[in-house]
């Protein structure tokens, strides 16, 4: 005889899950509810569907009409595309606030150590721009993706 555990489809479960975290000062669409003032440092704790990570080289490239390839490398990107559980509107205001603060390129602290894959130490990264994206994904559950490149 077998035991199952049923969850809605949209939240998968994992055994002893924890939080990955993002830490940023808060500026703009401040989240009312919790009081917060500007400036004040936020840290907020969410739970991922996806945390992928990805590895860009950022540079020139040249082939001459004899196939040979000449290439210059300006940077390395360490790139973590993440998306969210499903929230509800409550949670939303969090997100947005968190887009918004950090849009123009304000510095997050990320601590993925907690998530199978993630790093082990603390890391800073960037909200990549334009890469914010909040979908409705039942009537009532929003899902938010967005990019992050490490700084």
């Amino acid at each position: 005889m077998r035991a199952f555990l049923w969850l809605p489809q949209w939240q998968p479960f994992f055994w002893g899950q924890l939080m990955p975290l993002l830490r940023y000062i808060a500026t703009r669409e401040l989240y009312d509810a919790a009081g917060r003032t500007e400036g004040e440092q936020v840290t907020h704790a969410f739970n991922v569907t996806r945390l992928d990570w990805s590895f860009k080289q950022v540079g020139a490239r040249a082939t001459s009409l004899s196939g040979v390839v000449e290439s210059i490398g300006h940077r390395d990107e360490h790139i973590w595309m993440v998306e969210t559980q499903p929230y509800d509107a409550v949670e939303m205001n969090k997100w947005r606030e968190l887009a918004a603060s950090c849009a123009a390129g304000e510095v997050l602290l990320c601590d993925f150590s907690d998530v199978e894959g993630g790093r082990e130490r603390q890391f800073y990264a960037r909200l990549r721009e334009g890469s914010f994206k909040e979908v409705r994904h039942a009537h009532y559950w929003f899902k938010a993706s967005f990019e992050l490149v490490e700084v």
